[in-house]
């Protein structure tokens, strides 16, 4: 893409405010020109005594048309410097901010999505644009950023499932790998890995968007967290897990929400809690009401997360300890922060 050369803005200013001078002084020329003389003699000779000799009155215009070129010159000439100097003023006042815009861009357009304009002198339209233009630039880095981290971590993602199915079929084919049982189960989980990932990063993109359909009715937080933890009850009790839920006494905590996106939010918390817990240890899920909102809390008793990993713990495919194979996408807590975002809430994790 070839960008066009700068300077332009002051030409077009400097000529503007030309033809706006050269406009006023044609306008004004040819009316007094016109009307001058002839309003001057008729006044004359209507003042009494004026007694104009014969010829003067030709004499007179001929000396006023002069007079008037003259004035008119001088003062088209003071207001061409004046329009000169204002535009040269304006152009350095506007230019350089909109040259520092378009040096940004053609930067960011290189690939530099670091690249921010410098702020304007002036807090003005100017500097608001300029604001802006930055806010969007960061905004496009970050998106940048998030797109290099999903491609390479989905590509690690993917990897694993792929090599799994590459070897069965290589040993199937090869006829090292009996067809029994054991050899569809692997792949059937195998490619349900790749079903559940591709799944997984598609909800999760509509989810950071806001494009998932919500179906909002009334729902009586302490019976949807009740679900929940009876659903994930007997995967708790298989770990040696306790589940304990507390709901305040009381008239029933009620929002307009969507039941199955929250019961979705609750499930995966409750799955990633049970995950990180130890055996013989308690996982506790408590109700509250605070002000117009209703708070959801699921504490267990884990290792902890790190201080530099507690921020990325909603990235996509993050993992603290990338030493524990644990199941699933690595995309459920990001699912879960947007599901709870798109119902005017939040997700938080504290360690």
């Amino acid at each position: 893409m070839r960008w066009p050369r700068t300077g332009r803005l002051a030409r077009r200013l400097l000529l503007a405010h030309v033809v706006v001078v050269l406009s006023g002084t044609v306008t004004l020329a040819v009316v007094v020109g016109v009307l001058g003389p002839r309003v001057l003699v008729e006044r004359l000779d209507a003042s009494p005594g004026s007694g104009l000799p014969p010829g003067s009155a030709d004499e007179l215009r001929a000396a006023f048309a002069a007079a008037t070129a003259s004035s008119l010159g001088i003062a088209t000439t003071v207001s061409v410097v004046v329009a000169m100097v204002v535009s040269t003023v304006l152009a350095v006042r506007l230019a350089r901010p909109v040259e520092n815009l378009a040096r940004t861009a053609r930067a960011i357009e290189d690939g530099h999505t670091d690249a921010r304009a410098a702020h304007p002198g002036a807090d003005d339209e100017l500097r608001d644009l300029t604001v802006a233009f930055n806010a969007m630039a960061a905004r496009l880095e970050r998106t940048e950023l998030a797109r290099r981290r999903l491609l390479n971590d989905l590509t690690h993602e993917l990897r694993t499932p792929l090599t799994t199915l590459d070897g069965y079929l290589e040993g199937l084919r090869d006829g090292v790998v009996d067809p029994d049982a054991s050899t569809w189960r692997t792949m059937t989980a195998a490619t349900s890995r790749l079903r559940r990932l591709v799944d997984d990063v598609a909800e999760a993109s509509l989810a950071e968007e806001s494009r998932l359909e919500l179906q909002h009715q009334e729902v009586d937080v302490g019976e949807l967290a009740s679900s929940a933890v009876a659903a994930a009850r007997p995967a708790c009790t298989r770990n040696g897990i306790d589940l304990d839920l507390h709901v305040p006494p009381g008239p029933p905590i009620v929002v307009q929400a969507d039941p199955d996106r929250l019961g979705q939010v609750l499930s995966v918390l409750l799955t990633n809690a049970r995950l990180h817990s130890p055996r013989s240890s308690t996982v506790t899920v408590h109700i509250a009401a605070r002000e117009q909102h209703a708070t959801v809390q699921v504490s267990d008793h884990g290792a902890g997360i790190a201080t530099d990993d507690l921020p990325h713990v909603f990235d996509r495919f993050f993992r603290a300890d990338q030493s524990r194979h644990l199941p699933g996408s690595g995309l459920g807590l990001t699912i879960a922060r947007a599901l709870a975002r798109a119902h005017d809430g939040d997700l938080e994790a504290a360690s």
